[in-house]
């Protein structure tokens, strides 16, 4: 069964590389908000939605949007390609059948929070499947 990289821990901050959408003010704001616990209810909606093929060979889909106070998302798009188009699109999927996605917690006052996920595929055996 694949797995989704667990990005986020409690107490991680949201990285420096995501600031491009950011004021230096909101910037600020984010450094003393542990999103720990709104990005792990984020990352198991994704996961409970990502219904991925089954691939022969260990690889990984990055995908980056913005999510909105509300929950709504945009500015979807992939930053790491697996190689295997059906395997992108699942990925995809995931994302939209999520939105709505749980609001921004009410101590961040900004608008928009830049979010980047990956999808981990752990190689599939039918070998393994079949002794279990």
């Amino acid at each position: 069964m694949p797995e989704a990289k667990e990005l986020y821990t409690p107490g991680t901050k949201v990285p420096k590389s995501f600031t491009n959408y950011l004021t230096p003010e909101l910037y600020q704001e984010i450094e003393k908000i542990d999103f720990g616990p709104y990005l792990t209810i984020v990352q198991k909606k994704l996961h409970a939605n990502w219904i991925a093929p089954h691939l022969y060979k260990k690889n990984k889909i990055v995908v980056k949007f913005l999510i909105h106070r509300d929950g709504t998302i945009s500015g979807l798009h992939m930053v790491g390609s697996s190689g295997f188009a059906e395997a992108d699109k699942a990925a995809l999927d995931a994302v939209n059948k999520s939105i709505p996605l749980e609001p921004l917690p009410e101590n961040y006052h900004g608008a928009v929070v830049p979010f980047e996920f990956t999808f981990d595929y752990a190689p599939y055996s039918p070998q393994a499947n079949e002794a279990q």
